[in-house]
């Protein structure tokens, strides 16, 4: 009785040591890490401490379960990697056992049924007894966890039995963790190179777009050229008659004079025509200077983006003796500017330049249909102590409903056909949002009216 207790408490004590290493070994970090390399030295280094056996090691399975390959072996001389291969053709028994049977158990190795044609090996290794279990993945087998007993026949315990597939389906645990892992790292290196692609597409498109929007300021540059050259036409040429006629009257009476028949009328006359030329040419001249002069400071604005104290009527009317010549010998389109005096702002005036040149432009080659007669632009600016209100309103067709909520989109225009870049109004949305720190709004009524609405602040914030 004292010596069935003693065998009881002995097994038990066994049972105890093996439920402990499988619970140290399911609550190991190695098993999760993605590492199934490291997890199968971990598991053979186990399962040898735990069955007191001399070799441990982890096979593979190949897709057609006809071969199967040692990946790791776990002896007394140490842990190495192997390249073993078995296959079916030489080892059916082995193989249809591995289909069919939850264990291989065999105690007497060299003669079981399972294991008998690996007689030669068995006997060069002094392997007595082999208790093989099926790795699973997936609800397939994909390998074995392999013991081998060397030295007297082994009788391999239910508990023991149940140990060793506990570890093969813990070595199944860390492969699907090493494939999760590998999906893991292909997710982030596609990650990675999608974001690169995200990056480089970005930083070509955003060359593309600053490269387009300098073409459009250098077009709306252009137009603000041929409408200066268009209004400076007309004193130049007055001058130039001008200074002819008193160059022919010049030469009248310094003739009469020289022949000595001048008489005092023609002197008279003659001083009358001087007088008179003369202040037409100062005027005319003066004219052309005034021109040329908001023409530099536009050209200027808009190609500075300094900020600075501006006098907002004078940077308007700059604007718009500007553009009214080309807006009107174009697109027969008059401007009307109402803006108080003395508004100061501390802005960039570039911007405002910029702006400003969209719109009207924008209003003069879009707005109107083509036999509308009547086109007129309205500038009309108010001041709300902190802030300005200015707003561009065309008595025009208006806007598609379709379209108004895209009209700030780069590359939305109605007139591509025709050159339209699409670039004009939202360089104009991101100049008001962004340099200028402001907002704007867009009002349309078919076949009424279209109104640009612009609220910007008196001075900007100096980070920006």
């Amino acid at each position: 009785m004292n010596l069935k207790s003693s065998e009881a408490d002995i097994l038990m004590s066994e049972q105890e040591q093996l439920n402990k290493l499988l619970l140290e070994v399911s609550q190991s970090p190695t098993i999760d890490c993605g590492d199934y390399a490291s997890a199968m030295k971990y598991v053979t280094q186990i399962c040898r401490a735990g069955l007191d056996v001399a070799r441990c090691s982890v096979w593979q399975l190949d897709k057609t379960f006809t071969q199967i390959r040692c990946l790791i072996l776990n002896h007394s001389k140490g842990i190495e990697e192997s390249n073993n291969t078995c296959t079916e053709t030489d080892y059916p028994a082995y193989f249809k056992a591995l289909r069919e049977k939850r264990f291989i158990v065999a105690d007497n190795a060299q003669v079981d049924p399972d294991t008998f044609e690996f007689k030669d090996y068995l006997q060069e290794e002094h392997i007595a007894s082999i208790l093989d279990a099926p790795i699973r993945q997936g609800g397939h087998i994909v390998g074995t966890l392999c013991c081998e007993h060397t030295g007297q026949i082994r009788a391999w315990s239910p508990d023991e039995q149940s140990f060793v597939g506990s570890l093969a389906d813990i070595l199944g645990r860390a492969l699907t963790a090493q494939d999760r892992r590998q999906v893991q790292q292909s997710l982030e290196e596609s990650n990675q190179y999608l974001s690169k692609l995200i990056d480089e597409r970005t930083h070509h498109l955003s060359l593309a777009f600053e490269q387009i929007s300098e073409q459009e300021k250098m077009a709306s540059l252009g137009k603000l050229v041929a409408g200066v050259a268009h209004e400076i036409n007309n004193p130049i040429g007055l001058g130039i008659t001008t200074a002819t006629h008193i160059e022919d009257m010049t030469l009248q009476i310094s003739k009469a004079f020289q022949e000595g028949t001048i008489t005092q009328s023609q002197f008279k006359e003659y001083i009358e025509v001087v007088e008179e030329g003369s202040l037409l040419l100062i005027e005319n001249l003066h004219r052309a200077a005034d021109l040329v002069k908001s023409f530099k400071q536009i050209a200027v604005d808009q190609s500075d983006n300094s900020f600075l104290e501006i006098n907002l009527v004078d940077t308007l009317n700059n604007i718009v003796n500007s553009l009214k010549a080309e807006l009107k010998k174009k697109h027969q389109t008059t401007i009307q500017l109402n803006c108080p005096k003395n508004i100061l702002l501390n802005t960039c005036p570039g911007s405002i330049a910029q702006i400003m040149t969209n719109l009207l432009m924008n209003a003069g080659i879009h707005a109107f249909p083509e036999d509308q007669t009547d086109r007129h632009v309205s500038i009309t600016v108010e001041d709300q102590q902190t802030q300005i209100k200015l707003c561009v309103e065309d008595n025009g067709q208006g806007i598609r409903p379709e379209i108004i909520n895209k009209i700030y989109e780069p590359f939305v225009t109605t007139r591509r056909s025709q050159g339209g870049s699409g670039l004009g109004l939202n360089i104009v949305h991101n100049l008001v949002t962004q340099k200028l720190q402001g907002t704007i709004e867009v009002e349309s009524q078919p076949n009424q009216f279209t109104r640009f609405i612009i609220f910007i602040p008196k001075t900007l914030e100096p980070s920006n």
